[in-house]
């Protein structure tokens, strides 16, 4: 174990995680309210990866059908402004469910930080239970031995 005795350091990996995790939240909540730390946390639900794979499906699937629709209206060499204007609007649809896919992503992605954040932690206490074990036994020894 690194540090010293009752200071904790995480492994650089994990800081570098976190930090740009915490880095990005802030970063990406501009949007978003800012939570009033006075009230009782709420448990937010996350969406299932099979959630966010749907969501990436529907994004293609639209996507995909707004540049068929554009190809075939740009080869009448004509594109009216009542048209591009459909388009524009078609686009500006996308762009709700891509900031949700992407409020997901980073959700998965702050779920698997704090998951490995505990898991290392875990592992730690683990660890320092088995040196106070081991600093027990070697007290009760020497306690026999003075007797």
């Amino acid at each position: 174990m690194s540090g010293t005795e009752g200071e904790m350091t995480l492994p650089e990996t994990l800081q570098r995680i976190s930090m740009r995790n915490g880095a990005e939240s802030h970063i990406f909540s501009m949007d978003s309210e800012e939570p009033n730390l006075t009230e009782e946390p709420q448990l937010i639900a996350l969406p299932s990866v099979s959630q966010l794979l749907d969501l990436v499906r529907a994004i293609r699937s639209q996507y995909i059908q707004l540049v068929v629709e554009i190809a075939e209206a740009s080869g009448n060499k004509t594109l009216s402004s009542d048209a591009s204007s459909k388009f524009t609007k078609q686009l500006e649809a996308l762009a709700h469910p891509i900031v949700e896919l992407q409020r997901g992503i980073r959700s998965k992605n702050a779920q698997s930080v704090r998951l490995e954040l505990r898991n290392y932690l875990a592992n730690e206490v683990e660890a320092r239970r088995r040196v106070l074990s081991r600093m027990g036994a070697a007290l009760s020894i020497a306690k026999q031995s003075l007797v």
